[in-house]
């Protein structure tokens, strides 16, 4: 990979958006295999959410690093957390594990080698 296909992708944010159900997760983890495939020594960051369902029924969300690391969003069932729309939202949460996956970390990105 040369330096301006990597500035290219390190560079862009990716933030697919539709009605529920229609395969965003799933296309967010085809990007990352075929990227992780395609260009081994790559370095990814970043977050994506997930559904929480019980006996079918979506009851919440957590975030999910692309290194695997997850933590609760939201959730129906939280009564301490703010309110947005049906959702108790862990604030606290987002901002400690999914803020710092939005700042480029230069020391880890191919240019920088």
């Amino acid at each position: 990979m040369n330096q301006i296909e990597s500035e290219f992708v390190l560079n862009h944010l990716c933030i697919p958006s539709t009605l529920q159900g229609v395969g965003k997760t799933t296309l967010i983890a085809r990007v990352l295999e075929n990227l992780r495939t395609s260009y081994p020594n790559l370095k990814i960051q970043g977050f994506f959410t997930r559904e929480i369902r019980q006996k079918g029924e979506r009851v919440g969300f957590e975030v999910v690093t692309l290194d695997g690391r997850t933590d609760p969003l939201a959730s129906v069932n939280n009564s301490r957390w703010p309110t947005v729309g049906r959702y108790r939202v862990d604030v606290a949460s987002f901002e400690s594990l999914a803020l710092p996956e939005l700042q480029v970390r230069l020391a880890s990105s191919p240019i920088s080698q």
